[in-house]
C-alpha cells in the first residue's frame, strides 16, 4: 500500500535566552536567506544569531516587536533535535508576534511533525489563545487512494492523549491548520463514515469532514441522522468544538438547566464567555430543538468573537427573501451579516428562520465556514 506522506519526525523549539551555552562543533544554516552559525553536539542543533542578524530576521520574517524583547536578550536560539539532521527541511517563515503582541503566529516547514515552545530564561511562556490561534502549514504527499478530506491535525492534551485539531485543510500539496497552544503536531489519516450517509447525498461530504475532526459523532448504531432536527445544546457543543474553544474549569456560574450532563461544561463556557445569552427567564433549553434563525444567531456570536466574520461580499437583506418578515428582531442583524460575508444563502428564495435546523443542515453550515 502507497503511504500517504513521508515518515519525517522534526523537533523545533524556538528559545529566547539571555545566554545559552553549548560546547559542540560549528554549524552553519541559511533561514529565510540569513546565514545564521551555530553548534550541534549530537543532540541538538542550536542556532544562535546576533543581535544585528535579529534584526534582519524581524525584516524577513514580518515584524517581530523589538520594543517587547526582555531587555538583555542578545540572541535568538533555535534549537532542533537530531532528527533533523540529513533532512533538506526549510523553516521558511517563522514570525514570532504571537508572543508579543498575541497575534497569529505563522510558520512554514517541510516536515510532518514538530514541537515548538517559547521560554524565556528557561521559563516556559506557555501560549494558550483560542482567539488568536497559531497557523502551521506542512507540505505533504498524499497517494492517489486517499482523500485529503480526512487529513486532520492533531497535538496532545496534557495526558499525553491525542487531541484533533479542527480546522485542518489540505490544498494543493499543503496541509494547513491552526492550534490555540503551543505544542507536538502531527497529521494522521482519519476516514469516519456512517451507514445513513451515503456518497451521492449533498450532506456526505459536510458530514464526513466534520467527524473526520472530532466535531461530530453519530447516534449510535453506526449512524449520523442527518434529518433529525439538531438540539441546542448538541449545536453548541458543535460550534466549540468547530473553533477549538477549550472548556473552562472550575465554572461557578451556569444555565439552571445546565444540569449533569455531557453538555453541561460547553453551556457554563459559552456563557462566560458571552458567546450565548439564553431565554429570557434565564435558561438555555439545551435539550430543545434549535431554530435557523438561533442557530445562525450562535454562529455570528462566535465570528464576530473570534474576528472570523468573512468580509461582506454584496449587499442583500434579510428583506430580499421572500419570508425575510419572519426574521425576529433579535436575530435580524446576524442574518444580515451573514447574508452579506456569504455564509446565508437562503434556500429557494426563502430564509425559513423559524423551521428547526436538521443535523445535516448544521453540519453543512459549519463545514462551509471552516473551508
Amino acid at each position: 500500500m502507497k503511504k500517504w506522506a513521508k515518515i519525517l519526525t522534526v523537533t523545533l523549539c524556538i528559545v529566547l535566552c539571555l545566554a545559552f551555552a553549548v560546547a559542540a562543533a560549528s554549524v552553519s544554516v541559511v533561514i529565510n536567506a540569513l546565514n545564521i552559525t551555530g553548534s550541534t553536539n549530537g543532540t541538538t542543533l542550536t542556532l544562535s544569531p546576533t543581535k544585528a542578524q535579529l534584526l534582519e530576521l524581524n525584516e524577513k520574517l514580518g515584524g517581530i516587536d523589538l520594543s517587547k524583547i526582555p531587555q538583555g536578550m542578545t540572541s535568538l536560539v533555535l534549537n532542533v533535535s537530531k532528527d533533523f539532521f540529513g533532512v533538506e527541511t526549510e523553516v521558511t517563515k517563522a514570525d514570532l508576534k504571537a508572543l508579543y503582541a498575541g497575534q497569529t503566529t505563522v510558520m512554514t516547514a517541510k516536515f510532518d511533525k514538530l514541537t515548538a515552545d517559547f521560554t524565556v530564561v528557561n521559563k516556559v511562556l506557555a501560549y494558550n489563545d483560542y482567539r488568536h490561534p497559531i497557523a502551521f502549514s506542512f507540505d505533504i504527499t498524499v497517494s492517489d487512494d486517499r482523500n485529503p478530506a480526512y487529513l486532520v491535525a492533531y497535538t496532545y492534551d496534557g495526558d499525553g492523549n491525542r487531541v484533533l485539531l479542527p480546522r485542518s485543510n489540505y490544498e494543493d500539496g499543503t496541509i494547513h491548520f491552526y492550534a490555540t497552544r503551543l505544542g507536538t503536531f502531527g497529521i494522521q489519516y482519519n476516514p469516519v463514515t456512517f451507514n445513513d450517509v451515503p456518497e451521492k447525498q449533498w450532506y456526505y461530504s459536510a458530514i464526513s469532514y466534520m467527524a473526520a475532526r472530532g466535531i461530530i459523532g453519530g447516534m449510535g448504531n453506526g449512524n449520523f441522522e442527518p434529518t433529525s432536527n439538531i438540539k441546542r445544546g448538541d449545536f453548541l457543543i458543535m460550534l466549540m468544538r468547530s473553533f477549538g474553544i477549550p472548556l473552562e474549569e472550575n465554572l461557578t456560574d451556569n444555565f439552571p438547566d445546565a444540569g449533569n450532563k455531557y453538555y453541561t461544561a460547553y453551556l457554563g463556557t459559552a456563557k462566560k464567555l458571552g458567546l450565548v445569552g439564553g431565554f429570557p427567564d434565564g435558561t438555555y433549553r439545551p435539550e430543545a430543538e434549535i431554530t435557523r434563525q438561533d442557530m445562525f444567531l450562535m454562529l455570528y456570536n462566535i465570528l464576530t468573537s473570534l474576528e472570523l466574520l468573512p468580509e461582506k461580499a454584496n449587499n442583500k437583506t434579510v428583506a430580499d427573501f421572500s419570508d425575510g418578515d419572519k426574521v425576529q428582531s433579535y436575530a435580524k442583524n446576524a442574518f444580515n451579516a451573514l447574508i452579506q460575508s456569504g455564509v446565508v444563502a437562503g434556500s429557494n428564495g426563502q430564509l425559513l428562520p423559524r423551521d428547526n435546523a436538521q443535523r445535516s443542515h448544521a453540519a453543512q453550515i459549519l463545514y462551509g465556514v471552516l473551508k
